[in-house]
């Protein structure tokens, strides 16, 4: 038997071991619930990246890629960070620096679910007149966006802001589609003799 006291005072007798039981399973429930919906603690480099974007959303820049990169440095392999990077070396014309921070963003993170990192590889491409590598890009991020656009996850989103996510999801489908179309005219213009 094991001694526990109550919470008036009084001591109670239980089967050895019962508190131990409940405490590691209490224990292991929170943990498990926090792991789960993402409310365990926040690692160095997402609280480097939420800076950035804080920055990135009061318009400075440098301050922004400055956040990403300390990001990156804090863990070489966080993925996000190098595609965040490289969208705001994409805003600051650094279409070189882009390609190679989304290229490494997509090696580390190839599922790339939405296409959104491929989509802003192919426009780094695209400014640096490699119109092949845009195509091939836009191509890819229009597969993964229609593959997207059916998954569970956006059609099972709340409305926000009275918006509904399929509608809002199809208008970057087009965007994706606009990019496409506009590098393969100026392929076929190279194309005529």
């Amino acid at each position: 038997m094991i001694a526990r006291v109550t919470a008036v005072g009084k001591t109670e007798q239980g089967p050895r071991g019962t508190g131990s039981r409940a405490s590691f399973a209490l224990l292991f429930s929170v943990l498990l619930l926090a792991t789960l919906c993402g409310c365990g603690p926040v690692s160095e480099e997402r609280r480097l990246c939420d800076q950035g974007l804080e920055h990135e959303k009061n318009g400075d820049r440098a301050k922004a890629v400055e956040c990403y990169t300390q990001a990156i440095a804090a863990n070489e392999s966080y993925a996000r960070a190098y595609y965040l990077r490289g969208v705001e070396y994409v805003a600051q014309h650094e279409y070189k620096k882009a390609v190679d921070d989304l290229t490494k963003a997509l090696a580390l993170e190839p599922e790339d679910e939405m296409g959104n990192w491929v989509h802003w590889r192919g426009v780094a491409y695209r400014e640096l007149g490699e119109h092949e590598m845009a195509l091939a890009d836009f191509q890819a991020a229009i597969a993964k966006g229609e593959k997207y656009r059916h998954s569970w996850r956006l059609n099972s989103e709340p409305a926000l802001f009275d918006e509904d996510p399929r509608r809002r999801w199809e208008r970057v489908l087009d965007s994706y589609r606009r990019d496409r179309d506009e590098v393969l005219q100026v392929l076929q213009e190279r194309r005529k003799p």
